[in-house]
């Protein structure tokens, strides 16, 4: 990790937080909607925009969530003892994904590492990256911003005090 900063905000409407933050072994997360105000976020899909934390800790990233929604002092800390209360659960499954090998060198070794890791504590499923995709949520996501886009862009520019006031101009 870099350590550019403490903390970042991102927005995110299908991965644009998550994914960045898993290829960075940073912690991130979209928020459920309306947890956090969308005021100044430039919309894809309202239905899915939402601005959320990428931090180096699960921790940080709570606090930086608490402070998003406008978590009291006293409700900051009692997230964070929640959070810090966390342990890892045997219920939890991971899936390991087949398919990448050769992408770089030494990823296929890397992968084997971290999922025999990841196996000493909880149990890992192998399964190939198409199985994972064909049964994602992508299609319905992709609609909806295909639906929302157009008329969200056009609201927001409206509401700007300089520039085009809509996708027209």
């Amino acid at each position: 990790r870099a350590q550019f900063a403490a903390f970042a905000i991102g927005t995110d409407t299908a991965g644009s937080i998550r994914a960045p933050a898993a290829v960075t072994g940073l912690v991130g997360f979209k928020p459920t909607s309306d947890t956090v105000p969308t005021q100044g976020i430039i919309p894809l899909s309202p239905t899915l925009d939402v601005a959320g934390p990428i931090a180096p800790r699960v921790a940080d990233a709570a606090r930086v969530f608490s402070v998003l929604r406008g978590d009291s002092p006293a409700q900051t800390e009692a997230l964070l003892d929640a959070v810090t209360a966390q342990t890892v659960s045997s219920d939890i499954r991971i899936v390991a994904l087949r398919g990448f090998e050769g992408i770089h060198p030494g990823v296929e070794s890397e992968t084997a590492q971290a999922t025999r890791r990841l196996a000493r504590s909880v149990a890992v499923t192998r399964a190939p990256a198409q199985t994972l995709f064909e049964a994602s949520a992508w299609p319905v996501l992709e609609e909806i911003i295909n639906l929302e886009f157009g008329s969200a862009l056009d609201r927001y520019l409206g509401r700007l005090s300089e520039g085009p006031g809509s996708l027209r101009e």
